[in-house]
């Protein structure tokens, strides 16, 4: 994976600003999203729908992210979190966020972002070539 400094910054700005006009614009934080009850309480849920998606750290979302559309949520919501998760992946600010990109990119085809929208297909591809 490339360092953020290695990283052309115009480059991953324009790679974030799309991934958040395809995806957070457009999939709403949830309260009501669907969750195991054995495996989170719905204090976690509404944790996340405090910040804006803009100031969540990688550690807010590193539980989610595990458990992304298998025991938490559906793809909507996966999609509404994802600019984030690559944003912090891109900066480099992952603050203790410990997931790799392999597993973002078994959570991409587990929601089996081959099918999106073209605009959100290109706006993923970009941002993990940037990283990549």
């Amino acid at each position: 994976m490339r360092q953020p400094e290695q990283q052309p910054a115009a480059a991953r700005e324009e790679a974030i600003a799309r991934l958040y006009r395809t995806s957070a614009a457009v999939y709403l934080f949830r309260r009501e999203m669907w969750a195991c009850p054995h495996c989170m309480v719905e204090e976690e849920i509404a944790r996340l729908g405090r910040l804006p998606l803009r100031q969540l750290r990688g550690a807010d979302l590193q539980h989610y992210a595990w458990k992304a559309m298998t025991t938490w949520g559906e793809v909507t919501d996966f999609k509404h979190f994802l600019p984030r998760w690559l944003e912090l992946v891109l900066r480099g600010q992952d603050d203790g966020f410990a997931l790799e990109l392999g597993q973002l990119a078994h959570k991409l085809a587990y929601g089996q972002w081959r099918s999106w929208p073209r605009a959100e297909q290109e706006a993923v591809e970009a941002a993990l070539l940037l990283a990549w």
